[in-house]
This record gives C-alpha cells, sequence and structure tokens, in this order.
C-alpha cells in the first residue's frame, strides 16, 4: 500500500514499502553507506596517515537514512567524505 507525502519544493513523493525517501531504495541507501565509509576510511592527512581514527569507526552511526537519501541526491560518497573530514 503506497501513501503519498509531500516532499522537497512542495512535490509529491510516492512512497511504498521497497521505497524510501526521493524514490531511492533501502539497497541503493545500504549501498552508499557501505560506499561513504569506505571513502571516509580511505581519507589521509597531509603525512599520509588516515584522517580518522579506526577507533572512531568502533561506534560510528553516520547519517540516517533520511538524512543519507537527501545527501545522495547532490554527493558521491567520495564527496560526503571529504566534507566529513573538513
Amino acid at each position: 500500500m503506497a501513501k503519498i507525502v509531500f516532499g522537497f519544493m512542495r512535490t509529491l513523493v510516492l512512497i511504498n514499502s521497497n521505497m524510501n525517501y526521493y524514490g531511492f531504495t533501502k539497497e541503493q541507501i545500504d549501498n552508499f553507506r557501505k560506499e561513504f565509509i569506505k571513502e571516509l576510511r580511505s581519507m589521509k592527512d597531509s603525512n599520509g596517515n588516515p584522517s580518522l581514527p579506526e577507533a572512531f569507526f568502533d561506534n560510528f552511526e553516520g547519517y540516517s537514512d533520511e538524512s543519507l537519501t537527501q545527501m545522495m541526491q547532490y554527493n558521491t560518497p567520495k564527496e560526503l567524505a571529504e566534507i566529513y573530514t573538513l
């Protein structure tokens, strides 16, 4: 069963059991999150050391699905990782 929800800029977004906000599936969101975390782990400082310590990822929960779907429209996982580590 589908629900109609008011979305960004007063457009209607159709959401059903497989779709999340902005038309992304749960699988797409999970894949984006994995790529984002992979990019975060690969970020290095000017000395070639990891930008974030490994302990950071022990309790890293990242963004909610809703937040990621908004950012997925405008950023790649690499761009988001660069923003996150500024």
